[in-house]
């Protein structure tokens, strides 16, 4: 019983940093392009949309792979369907706990470098910071958690039916 739990939390972790990567290159990207050095601002923003929609589908596809990976982990200890989605939605909570301070962190010192969303407001940089990192936790925290559970259970599933015929 305890191992497939511990099997969980290792895919979990594994899908933690997978996404603290994603999260680091997000924020680090988007920053220079925000940045105004690279390009005129109108390729920047097209770019910067374009890459978020790619870190998003990476983000995505990362919890997928974590679901398959937790499925062909724990293949041998879980005993039903129920089973897989439990496991597979403690696999997408531990991999965005594990997410969530870094990205918060990241939010902040990119904002503070590069100030962009509120720019055109007269709000100093750590105003700026602290609401850019406050929406990272009240905004896309929960959203991405969610979508992360049900895609991480979906990768769980599709394993578990495939193994099933073969």
């Amino acid at each position: 019983m305890k191992e497939k739990f511990k099997l969980a939390v290792n895919s979990g972790i594994i899908c933690g940093i997978a996404l603290v990567i994603l999260s680091f290159l997000y924020f680090t990207v988007s920053g220079l392009l925000r940045s105004g050095q690279t390009m005129n601002t109108q390729d920047a923003q097209a770019v910067t949309i374009f890459f978020t929609i790619v870190i998003l589908a990476l983000n995505v596809f990362t919890f997928f792979c974590a679901g398959v990976l937790l499925a062909r982990l724990a293949t041998k200890h879980m005993i039903n369907f129920n089973d897989a989605v439990v496991l597979a939605a403690i696999t997408a909570g531990i991999g965005e706990l594990i997410n969530l301070p870094f990205t918060i962190v990241l939010a902040f010192v990119t904002e503070y470098i590069w100030p962009g969303l509120f720019q055109s407001t007269n709000t100093s940089p750590a105003v700026s910071a602290t609401i850019s990192a406050g929406g990272q936790l009240i905004c896309c925290f929960p959203v991405l958690l969610v979508v992360g559970i049900i895609v991480s259970i979906l990768g769980a599933a599709v394993y578990t039916m495939l193994r099933s015929y073969m």
